[in-house]
């Protein structure tokens, strides 16, 4: 204030000065020396209030550099502060490290300040500061205290769900599958399967690969908890991409976002517990695991080796946990291995099993959208039952004991395999998958029935080997076309030991195919689809035993039509069908016509991606195969056989 009002006097007073020697006019008597006097005076004050207003409009400028490699420093925080350390203006250095910094009016800074993360703050009094001067800043490490981040649980984008990892682990969850199980609307179930809102999901992708097919418990429950980011939920997954928007499915995926310590490099996991039991004989107890695996953007394998006698269930890690909506039913046997019936118990707390497990996965990526992948599993099992049981008959005189034992030991011996190659792309979709199994079972033991032993032998084996191929085509206009081919042979050979010692022989070999093409195309918003195609299934069965001799036959053959309607509008999906066939069959020299319509209705609507509400109706009807009408008496075990009448293909 003291400063404003000296200037203000300073500029008041030459004016006056000026204005009155306009007025002057030297009266007689006064001298020259006396003008030129009062002109110094003038000039004087003119000086004097211009250097005033120059420090008043002060700009400070300068380059600031590092103190050791003298290189100079963009982006440093130059700060003026004024008496009580508070900033008054502030600016950043450029590229070249120069700096211009105005001082703001009414301000009267003290010393200017330089600061940048990672070196001492400098800071210099301005009375000791030379304007444009170069600043020295020496390199400082600081430490930080310790900052606890809490992850985003849950966050959505459209249709897919991201569980942060983080945010669900906990400190006893080893697997991925243990943390999976506590994100909501999420389930695993003991056999490994992952449901998602209720239903099984259609896809576990790793970095977007599907690495493991149906088989994803091999991932899921021996991939380390600590090397996965996130878990996505991609919701009404469509596989196939050309087909998104047109053909919806209810159904989920997964997809495993890993750290970036876990690509791209090989892990390893080796568990190996042994052990020994107390009761009868001190049997050795082992429970191994030993598996590698790597995830890169061009090729990903899983391989594991396991061991177990524990009576812990292992092999359920190699089953198929996702329906294959387009593969033929494999051909279910009619001789089973030997059992015994199941205590209410955790079958961990039963089972002898002796178990060893080998399983390998590759998948290679030739580009983007081309995958191919390699699968070998083996199952090498051996597994002790017995029972004993006794019956007490009160309602008869003197009361009647039954006393029943049985004792049985099962071997497995199941090797699969399956080679697959894809192509995927928005407007192309190929596939070819070929699966190959074959096993060598066989279970031996001894029932006794107060007494009387009988031995036990059964063989029910079995072979298959498929192909299934489909290509999909899209075009201009919302068009598509398909093609698809399916293929599967099966052949069952069983042997069975019976009561009387002598033996059953049961060969059963099945062939199906099934071939169709559909075209589809959009009208008024709907997606109208023309599905025509042709399928066969033959049955032959060679039975020998001691009631018979007969080698049976069966054939089936489809002709069908199914035009379906699929509109999406708003969360509302609705896909109807009316599948027409025309069915023929035979059996020995008795034939059958038939046609048949299974129309089929379903309806989804999701208001929110947390809510969905469907609903649907079905008619279908199946025929009964050979097995269910073969008139040839066939045994299921060592004494009792089965009986049907060819009566049940009018049924």
């Amino acid at each position: 204030m003291i400063r404003t009002t000296i200037v203000k006097l300073l500029a008041t007073f030459p004016i006056n000065l000026l204005f009155s020697l306009k007025q002057w006019r030297p009266e007689r008597g006064e001298s020259r020396e006396r003008l030129i006097h009062s002109c110094r005076i003038v000039t004087f004050c003119v000086l004097l209030l211009s250097a005033i207003f120059a420090a008043n409009a002060q700009t400070y400028t300068g380059k600031v550099i590092d103190g050791k490699s003298k290189e100079v420093l963009e982006a440093v925080s130059v700060i003026l502060l004024g008496t009580d350390h508070s900033p008054v203006a502030f600016i950043y250095t450029d590229a070249a490290g120069v700096f211009s910094l105005p001082v703001p009016k009414d301000t009267h800074p003290v010393e200017i300040s330089f600061s940048m993360l990672g070196y001492d703050r400098n800071t210099i009094p301005l009375s000791q500061y030379k304007n444009g001067q170069t600043v020295g800043m020496e390199q400082k490490t600081f430490q930080i205290k310790e900052v606890k981040v809490t992850a985003q649980r849950i966050r959505q984008q459209h249709d897919t769900l991201t569980y942060s990892v983080a945010g669900f682990r906990q400190k006893q969850d080893r697997s991925i599958a243990d943390v999976i199980a506590k994100m909501p609307g999420m389930e695993v179930k003991q056999n490994g399967m992952i449901t998602f809102q209720g239903k099984a999901i259609n896809k576990f992708y790793i970095e977007g690969m599907d690495l493991l097919g149906s088989q994803y418990a091999q991932a899921s429950e021996n991939l380390s908890a600590d090397k996965v980011k996130n878990v996505q939920v991609l919701q009404n997954h469509q596989p196939v991409k050309a087909l998104r928007k047109i053909d919806f499915s209810e159904q989920a995926a997964l997809n495993i976002v890993l750290k970036e310590d876990a690509k791209n490099t090989w892990n390893g996991v080796a568990d190996v517990g042994i052990g020994t039991s107390l009761q009868e004989g001190a049997d050795w107890l082992r429970d191994c695991r030993l598996v590698e695996m790597m995830f890169g953007g061009k090729k990903q394998n899983i391989s594991m080796y396991k061991c177990n006698n524990t009576g812990k269930d292992i092999q359920h890690e190699l089953r198929d946990l996702t329906r294959v909506m387009r593969s033929l039913e494999d051909e279910s046997g009619i001789l089973s291995p030997l059992s015994v019936g199941a205590p209410a118990l955790d079958d961990s707390r039963y089972s002898f099993n002796d178990t060893h497990l080998f399983a390998t996965n590759w998948l290679f990526k030739a580009n983007k959208d081309n995958d191919l992948r390699l699968q070998l599993n083996v199952i090498l099992d051996k597994s002790k039952l017995s029972q004993h049981r006794e019956t007490f008959y009160t309602d008869v005189d003197n009361g009647a004991l039954i006393t029943e034992e049985s004792s049985s030991v099962n071997r497995r011996s199941e090797w699969k395999g399956e080679v697959m190659y894809k192509v995927n792309k928005d407007q192309f979709y190929l596939n070819n998958t070929m699966r190959g199994y074959a096993d060598f079972n066989k279970s031996e033991g001894i029932s006794d029935l107060n007494g009387s032993e009988v031995e036990q032998l059964v063989k029910p084996r079995k072979r298959y080997i498929t192909d299934d191929f489909e290509l999909v085509r899209t075009m201009k206009g919302d068009k598509s076309f398909s093609l698809s081919s399916q293929m599967s042979y099966n052949y069952l050979p069983g042997m069975l030991l019976l009561s009387d010692a002598s033996k059953e022989t049961l060969n059963l070999h099945t062939l199906q195919w099934d071939t169709y093409s559909f075209f589809r195309h959009r009208l008024a918003g709907t997606y109208i689809t023309y599905k025509a195609g042709f399928s066969t299934r033959t049955q032959d069965m060679q039975t020998y035993n001691r009631e018979a001799s007969a080698d049976d036959e069966y054939r089936e053959y489809r002709w069908y039509l199914t035009p379906s309607v699929n509109f999406t509008r708003d969360g509302l999906k609705i896909i109807a069908t009316a599948p027409f066939s025309w069915l023929s069959r035979s059996y020995g020299d008795k034939s059958k016509k038939t046609l048949l319509v299974e129309p089929s209705l379903k309806m989804n609507y999701e208001a929110t991606a947390k809510t969905t509400a469907s609903v649907g109706y079905s008619y279908n009807w199946q025929p009964t195969d050979l097995k269910g009408i073969s008139a040839t008496p066939i045994y299921t075990n060592t004494s009792v056989y089965l009986k049907l009448l060819t009566l049940n293909i009018y049924i």
